[in-house]
């Protein structure tokens, strides 16, 4: 039988990685170090492997993309950074046993032919949400599986159904698994910033993190989507997945690290899973 070992709420600002930021990255130190942290605390977590799901994956409608190339790679090419690569194999069953549990929640959900990516342009390689928290994760541990996912812009409430459906799937299996929700907050916290300043951009960054510090899906997943628009936000919906696979199980919160440099949002949290006590999906939605 698997399990979730834990969550984390991980920010993935291309200028953080050192060969981006060239020094610029010092503007953030208190995430750096939040994330540097996280990472040394996934390695104790010893996950066989790494549920990843960023908001830069693939994205559709009404489609949860879920990879299911056995190799998943992909660089910080884009930002000045092609030295930074990363490749990890696929837990191709996993990601099928997932799509399956959404399947018979009448949730699509899975990976993309091949013929459909190249006549849609669709690239499948990692994205920078994926590979900025990744770059940290693997200087700490090595060996583990990946499964790379998107989300879609279904209502909230059925991306924690979905969220429930990973957490079934990941209990019928052998795995030891962590869990990363990938996503900046809001990019609305500055007149300086390149999406400049919303009131709804810090009201929208401080009810994210309380929700994550006291571990309260109900808070966000009835969020007025105009508001969220105001709020320029970004990681919203990777928190309801990750928050929709800890349902019912009981869990210690630990915000990490907040800040808003460059007038975006950064939240780095823990969400650990304490496993002698879990119940499951069905037990509650907050735990």
């Amino acid at each position: 039988m698997g399990n979730i070992a834990g969550a984390y709420l991980f920010p993935h600002p291309p200028i953080i990685v050192p060969e981006v930021g060239r020094g610029e990255e010092k503007a953030a130190k208190a995430t750096i170090d939040a994330v540097k942290r996280a990472a040394g605390d996934i390695s104790a977590d010893r996950p066989t492997t790494v549920i990843l799901v960023s908001p830069h994956a693939p994205l559709f409608i009404d489609y949860i993309y879920v990879s299911t190339l056995p190799e998943l790679s992909g660089d910080l090419g884009r930002f000045g950074a092609p030295e930074v690569r990363l490749r990890f194999d696929n837990n191709v069953e996993l990601a099928l046993a997932i799509a399956k549990n959404a399947a018979l929640e009448g949730i699509d959900a899975g990976g993309l032919e091949e013929v459909h990516s190249a006549r849609y342009r669709i690239n499948t390689s990692l994205d920078h949400g994926a590979t900025v928290p990744l770059y940290f994760v693997d200087r700490e541990i090595k060996g583990f599986k990946l499964v790379h996912m998107g989300f879609s812009y279904a209502p909230l409430k059925t991306l924690y159904k979905f969220g429930v459906c990973i957490q079934r799937a990941v209990a019928d299996s052998g795995e030891r698994v962590v869990f990363l929700a990938s996503g900046d907050l809001s990019h609305r916290l500055s007149e300086d910033g390149p999406y400049g300043y919303a009131r709804e951009g810090e009201e929208f960054d401080r009810l994210a993190m309380d929700a994550v510090r006291s571990f309260s899906p109900d808070k966000l997943l009835d969020l007025d989507m105009d508001w969220l628009e105001k709020a320029g936000e970004c990681g919203l919906r990777s928190i309801v997945i990750m928050m929709g696979a800890l349902a019912g199980m009981k869990v210690k919160p630990e915000v990490y690290s907040y800040e808003g440099p460059f007038g975006i949002g950064y939240g780095v949290a823990r969400i650990k899973v304490e496993q002698d006590e879990a119940k499951g999906p069905d037990a509650g939605k907050n735990g």
